[in-house]
């Protein structure tokens, strides 16, 4: 089986602090993304073993491929900012992979600014 890595970066306007809250909360990461995301439950503290389940809203469940997004944190470094997720369930994606692993690490890009690398 060969392994894949996509990566990609998008510069935000928002400061590295501001990004890397959301990331790290369910409520904040709701709010957030009210758009796309109805409903956030966590099932742990958000260190490792955290389980994360994303209830999407119509709009984004069509495009993701589901209404359900279940990810399981494997790594959560405030320090570095980086987390690791595995996708346990939902998604175009995942539905065609025997396991798919997620991680962003975000980086100042100036002042007030951050840059997400999401791979």
């Amino acid at each position: 089986m060969a392994g894949c890595v996509i990566t990609e970066e998008c510069a935000m306007a928002v400061s590295v602090d501001r990004v890397w809250k959301v990331a790290c909360s369910g409520e904040a990461l709701q709010k957030a993304c009210a758009a796309f995301i109805d409903t956030v439950e966590e099932e742990g503290d958000g260190s490792p073993g955290t389980i994360t389940t994303l209830k999407l809203s119509a709009a984004a469940a069509a495009n993701a491929g589901g209404s359900l997004m279940k990810t399981c944190v494997m790594v959560r470094d405030h320090a570095a900012r980086v987390q690791r997720n595995e996708v346990l369930e939902g998604g175009k994606v995942r539905a065609q992979l025997k396991s798919q692993v997620t991680e962003v690490k975000l980086e100042a890009a100036g002042e007030g600014a951050a840059l997400p690398r999401l791979g």
